[in-house]
Parts: structure tokens; sequence; C-alpha cells
């Protein structure tokens, strides 16, 4: 899928292939690394509320509806569904995305009245997805409920209708909607995945999480607006704050009851906590976040830890309880607050995400975490597995970390945004590499000028 924008913050223009498992961001200061990331956070939530709120009033079917009324199931061909109503889907997207800008970013309609938004999906990707999907789920309404299956790697969903014992008459009108509901759902959903972001911010969310867990933080709300062309226009309220930070307050809001569940994930919640922070995460009865050393009993508010922590918090509890398959997690600045090893670690970590099967989108300043990144492609080599198993134990890599730079999409940000090339040895940021050797220039002069007196 690619994402193409116009006029968004200090973004003229921008083109990005969303299809790569991972994308970095990098450029100066103010030159729209987060826009772009609020953006592509805010059409995934969109394209969320679109599937689960049965804006289309109908959905084009392959086969006569009726029969599923007369004989109590259809089969429908995944493909053909797609297709048929794919331009419909996207065409809603494009039309009316824009106009939610103003509550993903917490503003007046008006500033993004210029604002242009066009997504194109990669068909062949998106036909795949669905044809490798195993669905067996049911919907009870009432009397009477629609069953929904498919076999993995298969074509073909069965819908059956079923009626109770009772045979109370039923509305074909509910029924429809909430039919093609389902269909659209299971379409939109492999299509735009669970999305999370974690802001730069997050440290002072992280530090005032007991008064945030004391207080409402929901301001979103949404209404149906009148009917266009037969689609009903999503139309919510602008929020306090902005998506990612209103959804970042809920996300700390929820964690007591996020302890409950464990991730597939967990696993680099811990690598994270031993290798970086020697320390255990958790949230005490009343919701705060707290820390404990590892070789101490004391738990610690967290507003009495390290910086590391509060930067990283977030992660963990992400990683141990919520992360699936198929997210799309979102971060800026993933170095935040870490000590040039840590950035290094937490790039591996971050590979080993993707590796994993989560996608994953950084904004970043830092040349020790995308020179780790290069390291970790270009240890992607084929046939030379004595030499990369060498490798490996010598700088402690793990062969989950390695990464293969086709599934790896870069962006510079300066007065445009320029796609970078990523090859086996990975890439090259112009902007950071220059300051590194200006920087290296002036201390070579300033010492041999003042400070060499052979």
């Amino acid at each position: 899928m690619k994402l193409q924008i116009r006029n968004i913050g200090q973004i003229r223009e921008a083109e990005i292939d969303l299809s790569k498992d991972f994308i970095v961001l990098c450029g100066a200061n103010n030159t729209g690394k987060t826009y772009l990331a609020y953006t592509v956070y805010g059409l995934y939530k969109y394209a969320k509320l679109f599937r689960e709120l049965a804006v289309f009033e109908d959905f084009i079917l392959d086969v006569p509806v009726e029969d599923l009324f007369e004989k109590g199931s259809i089969n429908l061909n995944i493909e053909k569904l797609f297709l048929a109503n794919e331009k419909r889907i996207i065409d809603f997207l494009n039309k009316h995305y824009p106009k939610y800008l103003s509550v993903v970013f917490s503003v007046n309609e008006d500033f993004f009245a210029d604002s242009q938004i066009k997504v194109e999906l990669d068909r062949k990707s998106a036909i795949q997805k669905l044809f490798s999907i195993q669905i067996l789920q049911g919907i009870v309404l009432g009397d009477f409920s629609l069953d929904f299956h498919k076999k993995k790697d298969n074509s073909t969903l069965l819908v059956s209708f079923i009626k109770d014992k009772k045979q109370i008459e039923f509305s074909k009108r509910i029924l429809l909607n909430r039919l093609h509901n389902q269909l659209l759902n299971i379409i939109l959903k492999r299509i735009f995945n669970e999305a999370y972001l974690m802001p730069a911010e997050r440290l002072a969310i992280n530090i005032f999480s007991t008064e945030i867990s004391e207080k409402n933080t929901s301001y979103f709300k949404h209404t149906f607006d009148e009917f266009e062309e037969g689609i009903r226009f999503i139309k919510p309220q602008v929020l306090k704050y902005s998506l990612p930070i209103h959804d970042s307050l809920n996300f700390v809001k929820q964690l007591k009851d996020f302890q409950k569940r464990k991730s597939p994930y967990a696993n680099l919640a811990d690598q994270i906590e031993q290798t970086i922070l020697g320390g255990k995460m958790q949230t005490s009865e009343t919701g705060e976040v707290q820390f404990t050393p590892t070789e101490s009993k004391v738990s610690l508010g967290i507003h009495l830890t390290a910086s590391v922590v509060k930067s990283l918090a977030s992660l963990i509890f992400y990683c141990r309880h919520v992360a699936q398959p198929n997210d799309f997690l979102i971060i800026d600045e993933p170095e935040l607050n870490l000590h040039p090893d840590n950035q290094r670690k937490i790039a591996r970590v971050l590979a080993q995400m993707v590796n994993a099967g989560i996608k994953i989108m950084i904004s970043t300043h830092s040349d020790y975490l995308i020179r780790e990144l290069n390291n970790l492609m270009m240890l992607n080599v084929k046939g030379e597995d004595k030499k990369v198993n060498q490798l490996l134990k010598k700088y402690g890599y793990q062969k989950d970390q390695i990464l293969d730079h086709n599934k790896v999409g870069v962006y510079l940000f300066t007065d445009e945004v320029k796609a970078l090339e990523v090859t086996e040895t990975g890439f090259e940021v112009a902007g950071i590499d220059e300051e590194i050797n200006r920087l290296n220039e002036s201390a070579h002069e300033i010492f041999f000028t003042l400070h060499d007196n052979d």
C-alpha cells in the first residue's frame, strides 16, 4: 500500500510505501516527520472506525443475497468480493479521511483545508492476505445468527444464516446491514491492521500515570452526517489532545487491565528489562507504573526511576500484554534518553519485532541506531553461514535480529521528502553523516591548532 499526501504541516508532497515492514523516517527537526507519522496512524485508526461502524449501506456481492434467506448459506469468493468493492472503499478513504485530520491533530478543520490524501492499495498483496486468512466466527442478532467460515489458503468464504427453533420473523434490512458490515470488517482488518503510536510525550504520560488513571481522558465521540452517495460519513468531534496523545493516555489508563493478558511477544519485554533496564516493570493495584531493580525488593514509583525506564515503559507493556502479529507500531524517537549502547540494543529489539511479524515505523535522529540497523542488514548474507555465525557470536547478535534490506524503507525529510536507497549494506543519511564529519574536522583542527605543541 502506498500513501500520497500533500500540504500537511511542513510536508508539501510525499509518497510513502507502507508495504515495507520497517519504515525509518530521518531528517532535521521541524521537517515533518511527526506530521507524517501522525497522518499514517490516523489513517489506520480511521479505517478501523470505517469497518466497525457500517458506513456502507450496501456491499457488492458476487452471488444473490436472497440465497442466504432461502437456502440458509452462500459461498462468496474472497478475491471477487474484494475486487468488486475495492474502488468504493478507496474512494471513501481518499475523500473523507482528510476531514478527519483535524481530529488526529486536534486543530480546527481549516488547518487542513488544502490537504490531500491518496491511498493506493497493492492489489496483489491485499488478495494474498485475504486468501491466507482463516475465519471461524459468528454474530448473534437476537433470535438468529450469521456464521462466517473460511479455511486458510482457500478463496471461499461460507456465510450461514441460522434462525432459532421458534422461527421468529426478522428484519432483512438489519441482517443485510450486519452482513455488509462484517464483510467490510473482514477485508479492511487485513489491509489496515491494529495500529499503535508511542509519541515523544510518552515520558510525561508515564510519569503522571496515577493521575491519568483516576481521570476520564476520553473526549472522543463520533456522529453520522447525512448520506453522501449512499455512504454515511463519520463525523468525529475534535479531541482535547491530538489522537496519538489521547490514545497514549488511554493506554496508560488501561494498564491494570492489560496485565491480565499475555502477548506472544512477552519475551521481548523480558529482554528489554534484562539487557537495558536491569529490573522489572509492573503496575500497582491503583494503576501506578512501578519499577523494581533486579537486586532490590523495593518497587519504585516511575517518577523515582531513571529516564531510560520512563522512555521504554510503554514499549515493555505493549510487548508483554498487547502486541499481536500484524500490528503496526509507530514510535517517535525510540532512542529518547538512551545511552549509545542502549540505542544499539533497542535497534536489535525492533528488528526482532519486525522479523516476528510486527510492522514498525520510527522517526529517529540517532546515528547509533541507524548504524546498528545497517549492521543487521549486512549480516543478512546467504551462503556464508560460518562467517555470519562467528560475527554473531563475537558481537552478541542473535539470528532473529538479522534484517532483510528488502523489508526496509527509509525516507529523508528536508525541504522535500525523499526515499533513500536501501541495499544489502544498509543506507546512508547524508545530514547525519555530514554533521559527524564536520564535528570530527572541527575537533581535529581545534586540537592540532591549540593543544598539539610538538
